[in-house]
């Protein structure tokens, strides 16, 4: 379908208008990664060798019963891969794992979770070090008195170096006291420290920068609460004062299930409605829903619901589909279904169903794997000796939001909406020859990178912004062709 827009920023002195097509349909479709794998768990995506083409990355997995970090290389356009490339074998349950550049050297590397067992309260993380030819050296983090669930990787304390944050849950209702969420801080030399931030029976954990100061928040999820089990999972925030000091805000509560699933299912953090706050999205498998919560500032949040359907609710993740600049979302239940749900830009969701074939879809993870610039998802499938791993691919099959072109004047811009990783390719279009400037202005309407300032000829051309010292938000950029109508366009950063 097609609309027209007006744009008016007041506090950017822009105005324009451009014709703006939007995807009406999303079509996605499956593609096998590895099959008959023994309970796959967690999974990311990065480019492991440096070797791929733009938005073609390859995929990591967990595979709990073999005990195993593993990655699949991309052969090309996200439909055929590579054969299991193992990371790390450890000797116990391989749930979780995240890639990011943890020591800033160009090339992803990793963390993995590593649990003794379900009944048993003891777990350790492995990090791994990218040897920059597809194999890794691995580092074993003392072992805790916890049971390890989610792990990302964010830059907590705002000093340029991604940390580790992990949830923490008790295998049984008496050691419930015994859990918690942690973060490690990134001492710059694949060393970190340890450092406890508060009491929960966490089960998914998301960061988010509430105040645009660089030093995150982090929401957490519950698997059950109560010293005896017996109270209802809970749905958290822990508000970071600035110096990494945290206070625990109760937003809601999520139900209770001592049985697989737990009472709260995924978290994460993104905004909804446009207003330029991030808000929380969280499932609750106890009663089989899906919510989101508009931020309304001060520690303040308005609950609604997405989805009352949605069974056996665990996995979910974020990603803008269609392209249209909504954050839309996919969720998974542990029931044979995963879904996606579209926003229509103030936080209203219709949903639309991907595949209902497989029994224990699990964890989706919203990244890029076909090369083009709307976003794909991996899927893990965690039946215990046959399960599958997945890439669901979204194809661009007409013109989104990446490519619109102002009509006025000819020249275009063109970047991907939403963004995981430290550099954003950007191409951009010029009608007549002159002075142009590409700017980056955060959401208060403050330049603060000035990517090119310099004469053009017409024609298209191509640069990269590097957003690796910027935090996790929403930002604008703004072609300023000479004598010719502005271009801003949103773009949002998920790390």
């Amino acid at each position: 379908m097609k609309r027209s827009i007006l744009l008016i920023v007041t506090m950017f002195t822009t105005l324009a208008i451009w014709e703006e097509n939007i995807f009406s349909t999303v079509n996605f479709s499956r593609w096998t990664i590895a099959s008959n794998v023994k309970k796959p768990h967690g999974d990311w995506a990065g480019d492991v060798e440096n070797n791929n083409s733009k938005w073609e990355y390859d995929a990591f997995a967990t595979l709990i019963d073999d005990s195993q970090a593993v990655w699949y290389h991309n052969n090309g356009k996200g439909m055929t891969w590579g054969p299991k490339n193992v990371i790390y074998k450890g000797d116990r349950w391989c749930t979780e794992i995240v890639a990011g550049d943890l020591d800033r050297d160009g090339w992803i590397d990793a963390v993995s979770s590593f649990v003794q067992s379900a009944a048993t309260a003891s777990s350790y993380l492995a990090v791994h070090k990218n040897n920059k030819n597809g194999t890794f050296t691995t580092t074993v983090l003392p072992t805790h008195t916890t049971r390890f669930r989610q792990i990302k990787l964010e830059d907590i304390n705002n000093d340029g170096w991604l940390d580790i944050v992990v949830s923490g849950s008790a295998p049984s209702a008496s050691l419930i006291l015994e859990s918690g969420l942690y973060w490690y801080k990134n001492n710059y030399n694949m060393t970190f420290t340890e450092n406890f931030i508060g009491t929960c029976n966490g089960w998914k954990v998301d960061c988010y920068d509430d105040e645009g100061d660089g030093h995150m928040e982090i929401a957490v999820t519950e698997e059950f609460f109560g010293a005896n089990g017996t109270s209802p999972a809970r749905l958290l925030v822990y508000k970071n004062n600035g110096t990494e000091g945290f206070a625990q805000i109760v937003v809601d509560n999520l139900g209770l299930n001592l049985a697989d699933p737990p009472g709260g299912g995924g978290v994460r953090c993104a905004d909804f409605d446009g207003d330029g706050r991030k808000d929380l999205l969280a499932g609750s498998s106890f009663d089989g829903k899906l919510y989101w919560y508009r931020n309304n500032g001060g520690a303040s949040f308005t609950k609604y619901t997405v989805d009352a359907t949605a069974s056996r609710v665990d996995g979910i993740d974020v990603g803008d589909f269609e392209p249209d600049g909504d954050m839309d979302i996919v969720a998974c239940g542990r029931n044979s279904w995963i879904r996606w749900y579209e926003n229509d830009g103030t936080g209203n969701f219709t949903s639309h169903s991907i595949d209902v074939q497989y029994p224990l879809f699990d964890l989706p993870y919203v990244t890029y794997l076909d090369g083009d610039s709307c976003p794909d998802i991996l899927v893990t499938e965690a039946t215990a000796t046959t399960g599958w791993f997945f890439a669901y691919l979204n194809p661009c099959s007409g013109v989104g939001t990446e490519e619109n072109k102002l009509k006025t004047t000819g020249s275009w811009l063109k970047m991907p909406s939403i963004v995981t990783k430290n550099f954003v390719d950007i191409t951009f279009g010029i009608e007549n020859k002159g002075k142009i400037k590409l700017e980056v202005l955060d959401i208060t309407g403050r330049v603060i990178d000035i990517i090119n300032d310099a004469y053009y000829d017409k024609g298209s051309y191509r640069t990269l912004w590097n957003n690796n010292e910027k935090p996790n938000g929403t930002y604008f950029l703004s072609l300023k062709p000479e004598k010719q109508p502005v271009i801003t366009k949103r773009i949002t950063l998920i790390r």
